[in-house]
């Protein structure tokens, strides 16, 4: 599974599972949109709201590609931020094994 990020011209900021790369539009499902909100140390930290949540959830959305200013797969902490909601695979951080 591809998770990407959109940049609308709307500048909306969305991330969903990428299902197709069309010629003139990009397919994802589960799509969320990106919110900056309070953090519980107060600082600014990224969270999800449903993105036309009267769609349904697993609907495939198409985004035309003159209405997006960029795409990019996310790093792995967006990734495993949104496979914790929809129960796709979270990787755990690597770290060194010393002994």
């Amino acid at each position: 599974m591809t998770v990407v990020a959109l940049k609308l011209t709307t500048s909306e900021e969305v991330v969903g599972e990428l299902v197709d790369d069309h010629a003139k539009s990009i397919e994802l499902k589960n799509v969320v949109l990106v919110a900056i909100q309070p953090g519980p140390d107060g600082r600014a930290a990224l969270g999800f709201l449903p993105f036309m949540p009267y769609l349904g959830k697993d609907k495939h959305i198409k985004f035309p590609k003159t209405n997006i200013i960029v795409q990019e797969e996310v790093d792995d902490s967006m990734a495993n931020q949104y496979n914790s909601v929809f129960g796709g695979i979270v990787v755990p951080p690597k770290q060194l094994i010393t002994g």
